[in-house]
């Protein structure tokens, strides 16, 4: 734009120019991402996932199995990393429940379906493709949580119904705060009684204030990195949820194909949660 100005102005005035150093042709590179202006840094996100593991692996086995309260501590930093891996390679917006339940998982085609979104007149559900990483993590969190039933009950024996159900049936209604689904966490009252917990943003929050990140960072980054790899801004559209009416591509008469949109996200997503040092960890109870 200044470079056409200048040359307009200059067929006025001969010698006109702007002082140089006026405007730049090229991009600064300390410019904030592209496609969300609150995409956290890089750096803090890899700073954010090494704290949340490193959490896991400085326990010891016999801790665990024989101190009721660093067995909560050790569950509750669990499930905040497992859940944080959802949020970062899946762009769900902050909402109770993410996992309502492990039915909404396809481990054959790598893909999850999830309603984040969801209005009195219409439910805003699509099905995303989901990385390696992730897979691989939900499968020891399963191993955890059978193995933290038993060492639960043992203490507390009406505390395996609820968690129970929520493993293998789901919560079903979100808005039953006592319901949860595979994903909840611990809580001992003041009288020694534990009782699991739903997921809620701000209890994520709590887990992770000291890196002063939203809980739906990773939908920001997620939005910046894939406006940058993926060339096709309605493939982009379709995995932030940002279809809009007469567009969905769950549609009967829709043109889109989630098959080939999934083939084109995944390499790019398992890229991102490498660079980003996602790993599959193992429970230290299982």
């Amino acid at each position: 734009m200044w470079t056409l100005l200048e040359n307009e102005t200059s067929s006025y005035k001969n010698d006109f120019c702007f002082p140089k150093g006026f405007f730049f042709s090229e991009g600064n590179t300390d410019s904030r991402p592209i496609g969300s202006p609150f995409c956290p840094d890089t750096n803090k996100v890899r700073d954010l996932v090494n704290e949340l593991k490193n959490r896991m692996l400085n326990e010891t086995t016999f801790n665990l199995r024989s101190n009721i309260d660093d067995l909560i501590t050790y569950h509750n930093n669990f499930v905040t990393y497992v859940s944080f891996m959802l949020l970062y390679s899946t762009g769900y917006r902050a909402i109770y429940d993410p996992l309502p339940s492990l039915s909404l998982v396809n481990y054959r085609h790598k893909v999850i379906t999830i309603t984040d979104k969801d209005y009195l007149e219409r439910i805003s559900t699509r099905t995303l493709p989901l990385t390696n990483i992730f897979i691989e993590q939900v499968e020891f969190y399963l191993a955890h949580v059978n193995s933290l039933l038993p060492l639960l009950i043992s203490i507390q024996p009406d505390i395996a119904q609820p968690i129970f159900n929520g493993l293998y049936e789901g919560s079903g209604q979100k808005q039953l705060k006592n319901i949860h689904g595979p994903l909840f966490y611990l809580e001992k009252s003041s009288g020694g009684h534990v009782s699991s917990k739903k997921i809620e943003p701000s209890w994520l929050h709590k887990q992770t204030k000291n890196f002063e990140l939203a809980v739906n960072s990773g939908r920001h980054l997620l939005r910046s990195y894939l406006s940058t790899t993926v060339k096709n801004e309605e493939v982009v559209s379709y995995f932030m949820g940002h279809a809009g009416y007469g567009e969905s591509p769950h549609e009967s008469k829709s043109s889109f194909n989630i098959h080939d949109a999934t083939e084109l996200l995944q390499p790019n997503l398992n890229c991102l949660m490498g660079d980003c040092q996602w790993q599959a960890l193992q429970s230290k109870i299982a």
